[in-house]
């Protein structure tokens, strides 16, 4: 369970740029927003690891330039579980208004999960600068790591998720990423569309804008 979703984020996901929706939005997000933090049941794990002997390939040139300079790296995943998917599946059966904001709240809840991660790694390891996070589908990283950084995550036995043959991760909720690790000063630029779990489902990009990331 989540104790509370991000709001504001969800309502970025629905296509508000400054996160503040209208009225008939924000009631549709105050309905189901108990709804989704009641049936997520967020899991997360992570490992660290060297680069040079990172257990994923480390295939083409924008993961290379986004671990450039980088000692460590960390791998995590992270999911909602099984019965968000559930829930926005009824969902859509019975309102579509509903499973579209079920499912932008679920986008926003994945976030959170996943900073959660990260502010552990960061707790753990103070003295080291940290990357954005990178998940494999982000510019020229391919989906078909997915397996091997599944494998070296224990992540079906730890987290439940598993992947497709096309490179998919099931529950759909659910999140692998790589994070760059220096002992030196590194200039965390912005994410970008990139870099953005949901950037597919993006109404802002839809649109040719962004959120700010």
């Amino acid at each position: 369970m989540i104790e509370r979703v991000d709001i504001k984020q969800a309502a970025r996901l629905l296509g508000f740029h400054d996160g503040v929706p209208d009225e008939v939005t924000l009631r549709l997000i105050e309905q189901y927003e108990p709804i989704l933090a009641d049936a997520a049941t967020p899991r997360y794990r992570y490992i660290i690891s060297p680069v040079e002997k990172c257990p994923v390939p480390l295939i083409g040139n924008d993961i290379q330039k986004h671990l450039e300079n980088c000692e460590n790296v960390a791998l995590l995943c992270a999911t909602l579980g099984a019965k968000t998917d559930t829930l926005i599946r009824s969902a859509q059966i019975t309102s579509m208004a509903g499973a579209v904001v079920l499912d932008a709240l679920a986008g926003a809840a994945i976030e959170q999960v996943c900073d959660k991660c990260e502010s552990e790694i960061a707790a753990l390891y103070p003295n080291m600068q940290m990357t954005y996070r990178f998940s494999p589908g982000y510019g020229d990283y391919p989906l078909s790591v997915q397996p091997r950084f599944l494998l070296a995550l224990d992540a079906v036995r730890r987290t439940g998720i598993s992947v497709t043959e096309s490179g998919m991760l099931t529950p759909s909720k659910s999140v692998t990423a790589i994070i760059g690790m220096s002992s030196n000063k590194m200039e965390r630029t912005r994410r970008g569309c990139i870099s953005c779990s949901v950037r597919e489902k993006c109404t802002l990009r839809e649109k040719g804008e962004h959120c700010g990331f």
